[in-house]
């Protein structure tokens, strides 16, 4: 633009740009960064990087050890008796929708 002495408005004209402000946004880059002001910038929120806390928390963690064969089936049990008592409460409520009706 300089070397071609033209003005904002005809640079814009020439180059296909929007606006003026491009120019001079570009001009501000280059005189407080340098070249390097121009490059592309990332965009969007930086990525959150974990903090001490939350890494000392999981290098303290045991392995998880494979259940025996009575914890499996105390799970399993007790997983099947809260089944049934949702089918019983779902039950109950089908039951007294129907008497409201």
């Amino acid at each position: 633009m300089q070397q071609q002495h033209l003005s904002l408005a005809e640079a814009c004209l020439r180059f296909h740009l929007s606006s003026e402000g491009l120019i001079l946004t570009w001009q501000k880059r280059f005189k407080s960064k340098g070249a390097a002001g121009l490059q592309p910038q990332k965009k969007g929120r930086p990525t959150m990087q974990p903090n001490e806390n939350q890494a000392d928390k999981s290098k303290g963690k045991r392995p998880v050890e494979p259940l025996t064969r009575e914890e499996e089936l105390l799970r399993e049990n007790e997983y099947l008796r809260a089944e049934v008592a949702y089918l019983k409460k779902l039950q109950a409520l089908v039951q007294l929708d129907k008497k409201r009706k």
